[in-house]
């Protein structure tokens, strides 16, 4: 069963390709805010297409969240073998 979060604002709604834009500029907003150095949406398209085509990511070594997400039904569909931020201004 998953539990909805509470007092956080919008709803829930599956990834699609209709979203690329809001999830590239998610993931620009994410690699600054972690690196401390800005990331023009754009250069994150094509994460952000497969982020939206494939569903969810997660670490393959943290067994603990991965039994969570297959406890609510998620499906191993593969391995990303590595993605760079490329931080040079």
């Amino acid at each position: 069963m998953v539990k909805k979060p509470v007092n956080v604002g919008g709803y829930l709604r599956l990834a699609t390709e209709d979203y690329i834009t809001i999830i590239a500029e998610f993931m620009a907003g994410f690699s600054e805010d972690a690196f401390g150095r800005p990331v023009q949406p754009e250069t994150m398209l094509p994460v952000a297409k497969e982020a939206a085509s494939s569903g969810r990511f997660a670490d393959a070594k943290n067994p603990v969240s991965n039994k969570v997400y297959q406890s609510i039904g998620f499906l191993d569909a593969g391995r990303i073998a590595d993605i760079k931020f490329d931080l040079r201004p």
